[in-house]
């Protein structure tokens, strides 16, 4: 083969790589580019355009209100406060024929949105009616969280246990109801 002939193919392979390496790499990043900028240009407008956000707003007040309309009906007798809680549990307590020992409050987080009541509750049943006791709490009308759950065989070859446990309920401020 010739100088010239050489020369030529490899100034094929030198413009052919070159293509592949600008077609593969740099359009790649031209094409992630674009999409940046059409998101940034979609975001853009939702946060310029005020009517679309109170529109938004709206909505928002009105999911609120429906929300707070449910909690208040879910929540039936008890109220969302410490004495509702405490009332709620000895209520599923005695329902489940739950005789509690002791029943302590503990001191409410600082009250944001969303209030948590902690609580200490102490009491001896079988195993069955512990079960019955903490599913009502789950299922029961306020939003319980148990934290903790220690359980002790009272005496040997008894079926009684002792519990202790800890949990948090959570309330939301008189002001979302309105």
């Amino acid at each position: 083969m010739t100088e010239k002939k050489k020369f030529i193919v490899y100034a094929a392979v030198i413009v052919s790589v070159f293509i592949y390496v600008a077609l593969s790499e740099v359009m790649e990043r031209w094409v992630e580019l674009f999409q940046i900028s059409k998101d940034l240009s979609k975001k853009e407008q939702m946060i310029s355009d005020p009517a679309e956000l109170g529109l938004k707003r709206t909505a928002l007040v009105e999911k609120k209100t429906i929300l707070a309309a449910a909690i208040i009906k879910s929540g039936g007798k008890y109220e969302q406060s410490q004495s509702g809680i405490l009332e709620f549990l000895n209520e599923s307590a005695r329902i489940n024929d739950i005789r509690v020992e002791s029943l302590i409050p503990i001191e409410p987080a600082p009250a944001h949105q969303i209030r948590d009541i902690g609580f200490k509750v102490s009491f001896s049943a079988p195993f069955h009616r512990i079960g019955a006791f903490l599913n009502a709490l789950e299922n029961g009308t306020l939003t319980i969280r148990m934290r903790r759950l220690e359980l002790t065989i009272q005496s040997r070859g008894s079926s009684t246990l002792n519990v202790n446990a800890e949990g948090a309920a959570y309330i939301l401020p008189k002001k979302y109801f309105e």
